[in-house]
């Protein structure tokens, strides 16, 4: 049988150890009534980063745009060096309370270009006092759906990444028109699909919001991932096959067990013959 490989990647670093804008945890999480401030649920929904660490051949370290900070950077660079595994950012739009789920009105390209510069740059410098480089940037929440399907803001991504650090490819939605313009831009391009999410017909993942749009079925999830790989089609929320065809499969560590999906999927990519390295 012929050997295949894929990529398999979550997404690091989405805590704190220094608090947000100079304020306590626990302050943080009183301010809601006060100043209509408060933690995004998902930074403090269990996670299985340990977990998924032993059989995830890359780890995104969250930039401090949604969550994370130059500690939890830190700590997370050294951690996935010690495993050998390969190392990418995972930035997003500047959006602390709202886990960077909403693309800013506020925000021109020419601003995001600094935003992204000033994450991009701190990642890559952590990255490099640890004696390695980030390799790959793959974009959270909202971020991550623009680069996919505004090629001006995917053009902007790529600006930032090749004044950066030019070696560095971009994980983009496998299928998004965004591929096009970041090649373009003589960017490397890494397809990306998802363990743990549900596409509707054209493609697109289904807002986490909405009912089902989890895969939480370590089975289901597992038997997706596979056909993705094998096959290069998923099957879509009202049933129909569509081409889904993907260089990087992602499974995030804050899903409902995860910890099981992930252990299934070990089992099953070795018995299938595919092997998890770095795309």
């Amino acid at each position: 049988m012929t050997r295949r490989s894929v990529d398999l990647a979550t997404e690091l670093g989405e805590s704190f150890y220094l608090p947000p804008c100079g304020l306590s945890l626990d302050i943080l999480g009183t301010l809601k009534n006060s100043a209509g401030l408060q933690l995004h649920p998902r930074h403090t929904t269990p996670r299985q980063d340990g977990a998924l660490l032993n059989i995830v051949s890359t780890g995104y370290v969250a930039c401090g745009g949604h969550s994370g900070d130059a500690v939890v950077m830190a700590q997370t660079i050294h951690e996935l060096v010690a495993m050998g595994k390969a190392i990418g950012a995972h930035p997003s739009y500047p959006d602390i309370f709202g886990f960077g789920q909403v693309t800013p009105s506020n925000l021109d390209n020419d601003q995001l270009f600094s935003v992204l510069v000033s994450q991009l740059g701190s990642v890559c410098a952590l990255a490099k006092a640890a004696g390695t480089q980030i390799q790959a940037v793959k974009c959270h929440g909202a971020l991550a759906f623009d680069v996919a399907y505004k090629p001006e803001v995917t053009i902007t991504m790529a600006r930032a990444m090749l004044q950066v650090d030019s070696s560095m490819a971009l994980v983009i939605f496998a299928g998004s028109k965004g591929i096009e313009a970041a090649c373009g831009c003589g960017i490397r391009v890494i397809r990306e699909a998802y363990v743990d999410r549900r596409y509707d017909i054209n493609g697109r993942i289904l807002n986490r919001k909405l009912p089902g749009a989890l895969i939480v079925d370590a089975k289901e999830a597992v038997e997706q991932a596979i056909s993705i790989i094998l096959r290069g089609r998923v099957l879509a929320e009202d049933g129909e096959w569509i081409d889904l065809a993907a260089d990087s499969l992602c499974l995030h560590a804050d899903t409902p067990g995860s910890r099981t999906i992930a252990e299934k999927l070990q089992v099953a990519l070795s018995e299938a013959c595919i092997v998890v390295k770095a795309a």
